[in-house]
């Protein structure tokens, strides 16, 4: 139970800048500060998407590893063409239903541009689970035709809880966990930035990797993560 205590604390605390948490994301700054903040276009207004924490210790907006989990969700739905209006009602339909960081502390699925989330598993045996349509007033609907977009999150067992993200552009080397080097990104607690860094100052690959216990093709992976990052703001 204390571990668990502990991973619900880690994961609410403010880790990331806005900048570091849009990079992360592959969201502009721009926008993750909308989905932040809210925002009001041509007088109609926008609420916040994202619940950040209370404490903000970077003298700017700072988000948490739910926060950055909900923002790579959002990003990635955008990116499969799903409307933001519509990842907005079913985001509205979630918080009634699960509580706060809904997309982070449920396994949410996609099929077309509807996103879905397990309602009754009791009826697999007559062919499918039962899924809430989120994006379209919690109609309810059969599985088997729904894809699951969430395979680069690793949830905590039993309880749902987002617990690691591992992003797709570091083919399962790169990982952010809140409980490791701070959420930022890491090949065995090696942060992908130091990998850089010591990669642009002129050390070869077979340098790093040796000194840092490292095969070749992991660092080679952490640099292809970092190159593969938009630049900071």
């Amino acid at each position: 139970m204390g571990q668990l205590v502990d991973l619900r604390q880690r994961i609410a605390i403010p880790l990331y800048t806005l900048s570091d948490a849009a990079r992360y994301s592959h969201v502009t700054r721009s926008t993750l500060g909308n989905w932040a903040s809210g925002y009001r276009v041509a007088g109609k207004s926008y609420p916040a998407l994202l619940m950040l924490p209370e404490e903000q210790p970077f003298e700017q907006t700072a988000l948490s590893f739910e926060n950055l989990i909900e923002a790579a969700l959002i990003g990635h739905w955008r990116r499969r063409g799903i409307p933001l209006q519509r990842i907005r009602r079913a985001h509205a339909l979630a918080l009634d239903e699960f509580g706060e960081h809904p997309f982070a502390r449920q396994r949410i699925y996609v099929g077309g541009t509807d996103l879905f989330v397990e309602a009754d598993a009791s009826t697999a045996d007559e062919g499918g689970h039962t899924f809430t349509v989120l994006t379209r007033a919690g109609q309810h609907t059969l599985g088997g035709i729904v894809a699951d977009y969430l395979q680069f999150i690793d949830w905590q067992t039993g309880e749902g809880y987002a617990c690691q993200l591992r992003p797709p552009e570091g083919r399962n080397v790169v990982k952010l966990n809140p409980e490791i080097e701070f959420g930022f990104p890491n090949v065995h607690r090696i942060r992908t930035e130091t990998i850089l860094h010591r990669f642009l100052a002129d050390e070869s690959i077979e340098e790093i990797a040796e000194d840092f216990s490292l095969r070749e093709d992991e660092v080679e992976q952490a640099l292809r993560y970092e190159w593969a990052l938009p630049k900071a703001a």
